[in-house]
């Protein structure tokens, strides 16, 4: 059955991979995903079958929303034999399996158990054998709003000889509520698919080898108006819709084969479908939309030289013929293809998600495709297959409350059989770590982003955050930081964010020579800001200031990187008896500045005078002094200063009148 390609893959609606992970049990055993569920925190739930004990035993697994495996229970049933699930459902963390357990004692039994979703601990078993030990086999589990179990499937009647068709009602805690029995003493009764709608009714369909049944129940098993029957042997799939429900009725190769609009407790269907193509196609599968469009796969059972086609049509519900409103047709690789699942989301406009196993090249691979429900238009193509040899398929398709996508199935890439278990996340949160972020020590900087509402925000490291779980803490910290975002879902996102934290200049003393202030921390391209009282009154590229009037003086400094220094001590500084400015020595030159050898010092002067010559490093201490006289006009001095460390130093020129100060640089 081949899909021809008609579309265009858009690729920014592409779900994205979450996890693809194979399980085998330890050994040599080999394990089959038949069934999964999700919750809407993003967790899986798989039961499949293992046999690595030897014999086929129900094994259930839960997945967290990244694939991590939480738990594992392996069901061994009563005889160590053949057992089998069927179908897992979750709902108010519990976890529902049903199936079917063999022992030599009293056959086949039905077995339903339920888990806690938290931890895998088991809540209750609960089986059914008839009184004969006849085969009595589970076929299908049902929850309702209030948390009650619906499990149908057959026994055994020793009186009639033939198998019954049964349904049996457990509350939460395993109690069994009541048994729905359906008997014909001349016909062996299947039991395929039943549904439970929004209030409760139950529509329980039974088949034997001439007719089917669907009857209507309320919640306490009273029966709703009628029988609805067919002479169409099979009812695959029930889904219920307001006070109608519709029926997938099939049988393989008849023009009977449709899906059918009927009112609970009515005998009379509204309509079905004309057919899809020839009396060939069979229908697999079918969904119903939020507005009842219905949607449905099939296939062409007919080869017709190599193109045998997997096809989806979506169906209006309006009319009694019920008219297709297109049909789109899917071909991966133009060999044997075979659908099995539809869903619909729960989009404003629903994408309608279809996925089917293909046999190219001697292997099965899978193919998931997302069309738009109102167009038809594919949107997308998702793929899961072996690199080299070897088979991946898939049997159950499931989707969460956001649209993730859950697979199971099987794979043996590896050349074991191996249960697979695959999600996709419709999308994947926003991750915004912020900018790259430059601050002081000291003084934490905030990182990220906005929050939104049911989302988990966590940092890595968490060291120097304020907090690791909010989506934007402050850091006080240098590292990488990572921002890892997960939706109400279950999908996550990294984002990260550099935080650069420059170390603050260390706390400066001040002290005082004469009239000048000086500070004891110098560093290179720093700013010096000197304040009197509160006042900041000077902000210089130097670690001395010269006062202009007595008061208290502190400083802080800020550092080439902008970091600021706490303040320094507060220092009551005073003029001494001398003037800032001389009115004798008119002015010096230094030269050459910077120095290295000899520093030249050109004093020009007004009148011959007796001065005092100091030189201060930039803390204040002091490195050289000298009396000289000078003359009027200039006086040329001359100081080595070889032994000098590089860096500023000041000149002071103390005479009778006043104060002249100058700087100079040795290198």
């Amino acid at each position: 059955m081949a899909f021809v390609c008609l579309f265009i893959l858009n690729v920014k609606a592409q779900p994205l991979l979450q996890y693809s992970n194979t399980y085998s049990y330890p050994g040599t055993g080999s394990e089959f995903g038949i069934s999964i569920a999700a919750d809407d925190s993003g967790n899986a739930y798989v039961t499949g079958i293992t046999d690595a004990n030897g014999n086929n035993d129900i094994i259930t697994i839960k997945y967290s929303p990244n694939g991590t495996k939480l738990w594992e229970k392996i069901y061994i049933g009563t005889g160590n034999d053949d057992d089998k699930p069927v179908k897992v459902m979750t709902k108010n963390n519990k976890v529902y399996v049903t199936g079917y357990t063999y022992s030599a004692a009293t056959g086949y039994d039905w077995v339903t158990i339920s888990y806690n979703a938290s931890n895998g601990n088991e809540n209750w078993i609960k089986t059914y054998n008839d009184p004969n030990n006849g085969d009595d086999k589970a076929t299908d589990i049902e929850l309702d709003n209030a948390g009650n179990i619906y499990v149908s499937g057959s026994s055994y009647n020793n009186t009639t000889g033939k198998m019954d068709a049964l349904l049996t009602k457990y509350n939460s805690n395993g109690n069994k509520i009541r048994d729905l029995t359906e008997t014909n003493p001349n016909y062996n009764l299947i039991v395929y698919d039943f549904a439970v709608n929004t209030s409760s009714q139950i529509i329980f369909s039974y088949c034997n080898a001439a007719y089917s049944y669907i009857i209507s129940l309320d919640s306490a098993f009273n029966q709703i108006g009628a029988n609805y029957f067919t002479t169409t042997p099979i009812v695959k799939k029930i889904i219920p819709y307001q006070n109608y429900y519709y029926a997938l009725i099939t049988l393989p190769y008849e023009s009977t084969n449709g899906i059918r609009k009927i009112q609970i407790g009515s005998t009379i269907s509204s309509w079905y479908p004309k057919q899809l193509t020839s009396h060939d196609d069979l229908i697999i599968d079918f969904d119903i939309d939020a507005s009842e469009n219905i949607y449905a796969i099939y296939y062409d059972t007919i080869f017709n030289g190599s193109t045998n086609s997997f096809r989806y049509a979506k169906i209006s519900s309006v009319g009694s013929q019920g008219d297709s409103i297109y049909t789109r047709i899917f071909d991966p690789t133009d060999q044997i293809d075979r659908p099995f699942k539809i869903k619909v989301g729960k989009q404003s406009t629903p994408i309608v998600y279809i996925t089917g196993n293909t046999l190219k090249d001697g292997k099965t691979q899978n193919y998931t495709v997302g069309y738009n429900s109102g167009t038809g238009t594919a949107l997308w193509t998702l793929n899961q297959s072996c690199s080299s040899t070897g088979d991946k398929s898939m049997v159950d398709l499931q989707l969460d409350n956001y649209n993730n996508i859950y697979l199971t199935g099987h794979s043996n890439c590896s050349g074991n059989d191996d249960a697979l278990t695959v999600k996709y996340c419709a999308s994947l949160p926003v991750a915004n770590a912020g900018v790259d972020k430059i601050t002081c020590a000291g003084i934490p900087t905030q990182i990220g982003g906005a929050s939104l509402p049911n989302y988990i925000y966590s940092w890595s490291p968490a060291i120097g955050l304020s907090n690791a779980a909010i989506s934007n803490p402050f850091a006080s910290s240098n590292a990488t930081y990572i921002l890892t975002v997960t939706s109400p879902s279950g999908c996550s996102s990294n984002d990260t964010v550099n935080v650069t934290v420059n170390p603050l200049p260390s706390t400066p003393t001040i002290t005082q020579s004469h009239d000048t202030l000086f500070s004891s921390v110098i560093l290179t391209g720093a700013t010096y800001n000197w304040y009197k009282g509160a006042t900041n009154i000077a902000n210089t590229s130097t670690s001395f200031y010269k006062i202009p009037s007595n008061g208290a003086y502190t400083l802080k400094i800020t550092n080439s990187n902008g970091c600021i220094s706490t303040v320094s001590n507060s220092l009551n500084a005073t003029i001494t008896g001398l003037r800032n400015t001389s009115s004798i020595v008119s002015g010096f030159e230094l030269y050459p500045n910077p120095a290295s050898e000899n520093l030249n010092i050109n004093i020009q002067s007004k009148q011959n005078a007796n001065i005092h010559l100091s030189i201060f490093d930039v803390s204040g201490k002091e490195m050289f002094i000298n009396d000289i006289k000078i003359i009027k006009g200039e006086t040329l001095q001359k100081i080595d200063v070889s032994k000098f460390s590089k860096g500023i130093y000041v000149i002071q020129l103390t005479d009778e009148d006043g104060i002249t100060t100058n700087k100079f640089v040795i290198e």
